[in-house]
């Protein structure tokens, strides 16, 4: 208990560092300590603030070791993949972010950290990786996960609707490369099928 006041002062005091410190060794040291969760997640969280986002992952992955039934805890671990994102470490933010998808898929509860895990790797392949056909792949999961699973929250509507201008803004793209044009009267009727039949798809 001296230990986590010494760590819980030394937050208060903005000595971050110093807090970090303690409350990893009472995590170590003290198993059956129980605020244990609590120091881990706390270690988490001021790692973050120190921009160590790679060992804050570490540490948030471990408080969701401690609490995996409670919401706290499963967003710890979707915390994981946003750690390695705000590293720019976007290989393993995917990875990490596609783990927490894995796991919690079919938990109504979770279903908007879900959804904000698959947008978030499509942002990743869009902006980051300058993968349009991966981001156009991951859009599209978006709509299907929330048509699955008949998610009504307003943030994960908020990603079908980003999801949905997305891909219609790369249809009405791709619309727009059709030309009509064609040696000859043949070529020219199925280049104005094509067009006829991407605008559709717009409506």
């Amino acid at each position: 208990q001296s230990l986590y006041l010494v760590a819980y002062n030394a937050e208060m005091s903005y000595d971050h560092e110093k807090a970090v410190k303690a409350y990893k060794q009472l995590y170590d040291k003290y198993p059956r300590y129980k605020k244990k969760s609590n120091a881990v997640f706390n270690a988490a969280f001021l790692l973050e603030k120190l921009q160590k986002y790679k060992e804050a992952a570490t540490y948030y992955r471990l408080y969701y070791t401690e609490e995996k039934s409670k919401p706290e805890g499963k967003e710890a671990l979707y915390d994981v993949g946003r750690m390695y994102q705000k590293a720019e470490d976007w290989k393993n933010a995917i990875k990490n972010y596609e783990s927490f998808i894995s796991t919690f898929e079919n938990e109504l509860s979770v279903t908007h950290l879900v959804a904000r895990a698959r947008y978030q790797i499509a942002k990743i392949y869009e902006e980051k990786l300058n993968n349009k056909k991966m981001a156009k792949a991951s859009y599209e999961k978006i709509l299907s996960y929330i048509a699955a699973k008949k998610v009504t929250t307003d943030e994960s509507m908020l990603y079908a609707a980003e999801a949905k201008f997305k891909l219609l803004e790369d249809d009405f793209d791709a619309y727009l490369k059709i030309k009509i044009l064609g040696k000859n009267d043949k070529q020219l009727e199925e280049n104005l099928k094509k067009k006829l039949a991407a605008m559709k798809e717009l409506e």
